[in-house]
């Protein structure tokens, strides 16, 4: 689900970038209300990163964590109720996109949390290209989650499609 090349400049970006992988205590909160309205008591957060969305819902759920490009996570996870990937699509090689949504898809025993950037990052891979490198609009993101997935919460935003789904 990812070529070893591209998984070793993640890593490399990881290591070097502090600020790389830490965006998830925004959304602490909303995982919180949303496991707690659809009966989930575990999650797995999916393209980890750091692990702050992990550690800020430690207190209520039992969290794992699952990162290909960090050595620690990469291991293939067990499912959870609730699987969360918040800024992880758009980092996903285009060929590999579909897969990684069956994947996520396996994994999940009741719903799942996406939240897809539809704009270039500000941070660069090692080589010179965007860390973005699967920028679509939301209409192709949103059509690839209705083939897996009931959404029953769309947010668009400027800068992200964000999917709240159930399980078909």
């Amino acid at each position: 689900m990812i070529t070893k090349e591209y998984r070793e400049l993640n890593e490399k970006l990881h290591q070097r970038n502090r600020n790389y992988g830490v965006g998830g205590k925004f959304w602490i909160q909303p995982v919180k209300q949303w496991a707690r309205s659809h009966g989930c008591k575990s999650v797995l957060d999916y393209g980890a990163g750091k692990g702050v969305l992990s550690k800020g819902l430690e207190d209520t759920l039992d969290v794992r964590m699952y990162d290909p490009c960090i050595p620690d996570i990469s291991e293939s996870p067990d499912k959870a109720d609730l699987v969360v990937c918040k800024d992880v699509m758009e980092h996903v090689e285009r060929e590999y996109v579909d897969d990684v949504l069956d994947h996520i898809k396996e994994l999940a025993e009741k719903s799942v949390i996406l939240s897809i950037a539809i704009i270039k990052s500000n941070k660069k891979l090692p080589d010179g290209r965007n860390c973005h490198i699967t920028i679509e609009k939301p209409d192709w993101w949103l059509e690839k989650i209705r083939n897996r997935w009931k959404i029953e919460k769309i947010e668009r935003k400027d800068k992200a499609v964000d999917a709240y789904c159930v399980l078909l």
